[in-house]
């Protein structure tokens, strides 16, 4: 669901689905299209092994592609407002200590596009959620949003983590990779935390 103002578009009930496969066509963008939004979510490229192969160039090309087709949809069709993409992008721009293997996002892109969360709105939290445990903490899932630029309607937006509390009375037995023990830890809805962004028009 995305809000813009008072009104909240449920985008599986009001409009089809449409799907254009990415670079590396294993991913691909699922967007849907209102007379006056543009939303798209994909999962791109994973870190299927960090020695041997992490996905950085096709995570890049893929944001590249993406950014581009809500772009052209924007000036294919005047009455679009505005370009929402988001998912779990597995992009790794923001590091504390050492170099981060991707590129920082917005540099690869058009500066036209804005990034709705911040450095500490760390999706992928080890750290928080019950279910994981130990330092890591990455800023993984992404949301990012377009306007017009002869827009004379100017937006705000919040930006809010969900699922990140333990579901009640359920547990599993987690396994320590270790030394091949393990123990009963709670659950979460996932190993990701949501994201939910609401955009308002300002008065």
């Amino acid at each position: 669901m995305i809000v813009l103002g008072n009104v909240s578009i449920y985008l599986s009930c009001v409009h089809s689905f449409s799907l254009i496969l990415l670079v590396y066509y294993i991913q691909g963008l699922l967007y849907v299209q209102t007379p006056t939004v543009l939303f798209g979510t994909m999962h791109l490229e994973s870190f299927v092994d960090a020695q041997r192969y992490n996905g950085v160039e096709q995570r890049e090309l893929q944001i590249v592609e993406a950014t581009k087709f809500c772009q052209s949809k924007m000036q294919q069709h005047s009455s679009l407002q505005m370009a929402i993409l988001a998912g779990d992008f597995n992009w790794d721009d923001e590091r504390k200590r050492g170099n981060a293997p991707n590129r920082p996002l917005l540099s690869l892109i058009s500066d036209q596009w804005n990034d709705a969360g911040t450095p500490f709105d760390y999706t992928y939290d080890c750290k928080e959620n019950c279910m994981l445990g130990g330092n890591l903490r990455r800023r993984f899932d992404r949301c990012l949003y377009l306007t017009r630029n002869d827009s004379k309607i100017p937006y705000e937006h919040s930006f809010q983590k969900i699922g990140n509390t333990k579901l009640p009375n359920l547990t599993w037995n987690k396994k320590n990779p270790y030394n091949g023990t393990s123990r009963p830890v709670p659950v979460a809805p996932s190993d990701h935390f949501g994201i939910a962004v609401r955009f308002s028009s300002k008065k």
